[in-house]
């Protein structure tokens, strides 16, 4: 089983809890880990290589170039999302297939079903839904089809890398420009039009983790747990490492960190009572409306400040309550 991930040395501390669920999960599995990243500390490195040994796993730490993606506009996103799209460039040439996992997740179940997928007519599979917040029209593509979320994908290499390289993501990046605000998912979502296999949301499911729960649910934290037992992957694209979080299930996210080599973090940080006071559902309904009117807080803000101080601005933002 191959996995990838791509990360800078900010994300190694939830890539690691996400690493952690992985082993935990499939000790059965003879598993080679492959990251592409941007430089890290030393440190990082060693505790990558020694987590991955200590279940009998193999790592693979591929550092990229920086001239990759240099000029390519990321927004608020880091660079390294791009490094999804080095397939071609950085994995082994005889590899069939590899399954991808964003930073921001937990794998709670087994993944060798998901792993196993037959995808002898596709290139990759992923969970893709309607395009309810109109992502596809902006990216030049028929708003009726399925737009899929880029955090969990498996790919069949051998026909992947006929249609993905750097040259044809980057082409792609410069045609675009600015409409391209999720970087890496969009390229992928324009390359792969209809060439994606469907997998069940238990696979990647990013729902139920509340980043559209509506208020009465998030008020009174309710959560679903008929599905949440039934969920394989969870995908927090609310962060629940950061200081100031809306969503739900932090308590699975808890339970890897606390038995990954960060487990120290819990102790120190999340199991203070200052933490579980910002962790009712009270302080997440007050954040989360908070959310919904910080669109316009933005644009106040763009008029008030010079473009370096509100860079500042929304990076402390991200940092603490994204």
């Amino acid at each position: 089983m191959n996995i990838l991930f791509v990360c800078d040395k900010k994300y190694v501390m939830p890539m690691t809890v996400c690493l952690t669920s992985v082993f935990e999960n499939n000790r059965a599995e003879k598993i080679d880990v492959y990251i592409l990243h941007s430089p890290l500390l030393e440190k990082q490195k060693e505790m990558l290589i020694n987590l991955a040994k200590s279940y009998g796993q193999k790592m693979h730490l591929l550092l990229v170039d920086e001239h990759y993606f240099s000029d390519a506009p990321t927004y608020q996103w880091a660079k390294e999302s791009y490094y999804i799209l080095l397939l071609n460039e950085y994995l082994p040439k005889d590899m069939d297939k590899i399954l991808y996992l964003d930073c921001d997740i937990v794998v709670n179940k087994s993944i060798k079903e998901l792993y196993e997928t037959d995808l002898s007519s596709f290139p990759l599979a992923a969970y893709g839904q309607k395009d309810h917040l109109n992502y596809r029209p902006c990216l030049g593509l028929n708003p009726d089809d399925l737009y899929f979320n880029s955090g969990v994908i498996l790919f069949n290499l051998r026909k992947s890398k006929e249609l993905l390289d750097y040259k044809k993501a980057t082409d792609v990046i410069e045609k675009m420009g600015k409409t391209l605000f999720i970087v890496d998912e969009g390229v992928l979502n324009i390359i792969f039009d209809k060439k994606i296999k469907q997998i069940d949301q238990k696979y990647n499911n990013y729902l139920i983790t509340d980043y559209y729960a509506k208020r009465v649910r998030r008020l009174f934290n309710i959560e679903d747990k008929k599905l949440i037992d039934e969920t394989c992957v969870f995908h927090f694209i609310t962060k629940p490492w950061n200081n100031l979080y809306r969503g739900l299930c932090e308590k699975i996210w808890y339970k890897y960190l606390i038995i990954s080599p960060y487990k120290d973090l819990y102790t120190n940080k999340y199991s203070k009572l200052r933490f579980k006071i910002l962790r009712t559902s009270f302080f997440k309904s007050i954040i989360y409306e908070y959310i919904g009117i910080s669109p316009i807080i933005n644009k106040i803000a763009m008029k008030m400040f010079s473009e370096k101080t509100h860079k500042k601005l929304r990076d402390f933002y991200m940092r603490n309550i994204n």
